[in-house]
């Protein structure tokens, strides 16, 4: 949808509402996509909302529903009485139905499932609101096909065609259990078309299907989804029962999850009890509170810097022209340890760094920075030797550089690796915490070489 087209519809429908007509409002949205349908909701005000999700029928507001933002989603959801949110909530995928039953009292709660007239999908709505909302437990549906080993491959089609009449689950897998549910393995739909009738599909079934636990945590799951490219995941209990599957669109919306939650932890922003609409559009307060706790810890380490500058201030009081190099060193020192940083975070998040090799990495780019400090190093030295006409300064000011930027390479890929020892999250480190270390350390070089300088050539 256009900006003018979208600007032109949520023009028509504030009219419509004006005009009390809300069958008209009724058609017009009927022949806009859900997810057009939810684009122009995001910039409605709440009441013109509220009166234009209730002329959809069921099914239309469970697909727009699905395409609005988690917070409009609970706020349209909240306001419906238990008779127009159970219809919906049935339409809806079981993963999906639970988020939204999450966010209601749980009075509310009790009502909606008490009303439902499957039983089966009460009892399963139940079953997922057990688990916490950050494992796989929580994140699983129960929609998924599942066949039983001693099954022929022409009564698997059979069953299939009945299934497909009667409900619209997406068949991703078919996944093999034996008579008490536990997985034994997966069979694909070609695999099953092309088998001959009489075959039993535990023989043309595949026994090698990887799985999650439920309780296992959504970095997990994520984790598992980048390493074998499913389009879903099963998800079984300790003893090995089919519990529900984890679909890709699920799998995606945990992975920008936990990208956006890497990226702000990793600039100093508190993402723990925030959401990204809240940072932004929310209260001042809360914008305040997400990104102070580490600023804080800057100027601690800040503090700390000023302490050992203070330690050389005989030594800046003899070469005051010391200062002037000072945010050079503190920003190609900054940036290299930032970068080392980065590729870690990132290759402990995709596996591509693991810790049994933590000590190979700190090697390689300890060695990294010393090339790169040596190349800075020759070329700043020369610069400032030339320009101030004493060599010695120039040598100075290059030593610094090399062994502040070795240093910062160094820690920028050390720091990461003993977080995830301790089992703190990585991204943390790649912010004001490796800023902060390597503005001390850097410092601590440059003044103590100076130092020594001074006191050995005069």
């Amino acid at each position: 949808m256009t900006p003018e087209t979208r600007i032109s519809t949520k023009e028509k429908i504030l009219r419509l509402i004006e005009q009390q007509n809300y069958a008209g409002l009724s058609l017009a949205l009927q022949n806009l996509h859900p997810a057009d349908i939810a684009e122009v909701f995001r910039e409605l005000p709440q009441n013109a909302r509220e009166a234009s999700f209730d002329v959809l029928d069921p099914e239309e507001a469970g697909e727009v529903i699905q395409e609005l933002d988690f917070d409009l989603m609970v706020e349209l959801m909240a306001k419906l009485d238990a008779a127009k949110l159970v219809p919906i909530l049935q339409l809806m995928p079981s993963d999906e139905a639970v988020d939204v039953l999450n966010e209601l009292p749980d009075e509310r709660v009790y009502e909606i499932i008490r009303k439902m007239p499957d039983l089966k999908q009460a009892s399963n709505l139940k079953e997922l609101m057990a688990y916490p909302e950050d494992t796989a437990g929580g994140l699983m549906s129960s929609e998924f096909v599942k066949v039983y080993a001693d099954m022929t491959a022409e009564d698997t089609l059979n069953y299939l065609r009945i299934r497909a009449e009667q409900e619209t689950t997406s068949f991703y897998y078919l996944y093999v259990v034996d008579r008490h549910d536990h997985l034994v393995g997966v069979l694909g739909l070609r695999t099953l078309i092309t088998a001959p009738p009489y075959m039993t599909v535990d023989q043309i079934m595949n026994p090698a299907v990887d799985s999650v636990n439920h309780y296992d945590t959504r970095t997990v799951v994520a984790e598992h989804f980048q390493k074998y490219q499913r389009l879903a995941v099963p998800v079984v209990d300790n003893v090995g029962r089919l519990k529900g599957i984890i679909t890709w669109d699920d799998a995606a919306e945990i992975m920008e999850e936990e990208l956006t939650d890497e990226f702000y932890t990793s600039s100093g922003l508190s993402t723990e009890e925030f959401y990204t609409e809240e940072l932004l559009a929310g209260r001042l307060s809360t914008a305040v509170k997400s990104r102070t706790p580490w600023l804080l810890v800057t100027m601690l380490g800040g503090i700390v810097a000023v302490l050992v500058g203070d330690m050389f201030s005989d030594t800046l009081h003899h070469v005051p022209i010391l200062a002037i190099f000072m945010p050079l060193l503190g920003g190609l020192g900054g940036n290299v340890g930032t970068q080392s940083s980065a590729l870690i975070v990132r290759g402990l998040a995709t596996g591509h760094a693991t810790l049994d090799k933590t000590f190979l990495h700190v090697i390689k780019q300890f060695r990294v920075g010393a090339i790169i400090g040596v190349i800075i190093g020759v070329l700043v030295g020369t610069l400032v030797g030339v320009w101030k006409g004493n060599p010695w300064f120039g040598l100075i000011i290059g030593g610094g550089l090399l062994g502040n930027i070795t240093v910062a390479a160094t820690l920028g890929t050390l720091v990461p690796f003993l977080f995830k020892r301790i089992n703190i999250d990585p991204a943390i480190a790649s912010g004001p915490f490796i800023t902060t270390a390597i503005d001390v350390t850097g410092l601590t070089i440059y003044f103590g070489l100076a130092t020594w300088a001074l006191s050995h050539l005069g």
